[in-house]
């Protein structure tokens, strides 16, 4: 900063709430679900899982 001081006007609130942030999401978990990647990933791990305890050989919770 060059010598001089700073001027007398106040710094504005940096504050910006998320509902007023608009983002348009990850592009490439929105091109997976396009393409069918969530259903192909449960069918794929079906076989791994057993109804009420979740996956075989992990402690649920």
């Amino acid at each position: 900063m060059a010598m001089g001081g700073r001027s007398k006007g106040q710094q504005q609130e940096m504050f910006a709430a998320a509902s007023e942030i608009r983002v348009p999401g990850n592009l490439f978990c929105r091109a997976l679900e396009k393409h069918g990647f969530d259903a192909f990933v449960e069918d794929t791990c079906r076989a791994f899982h057993v109804e009420n305890r979740g996956v075989r050989g992990c402690v649920s919770g």
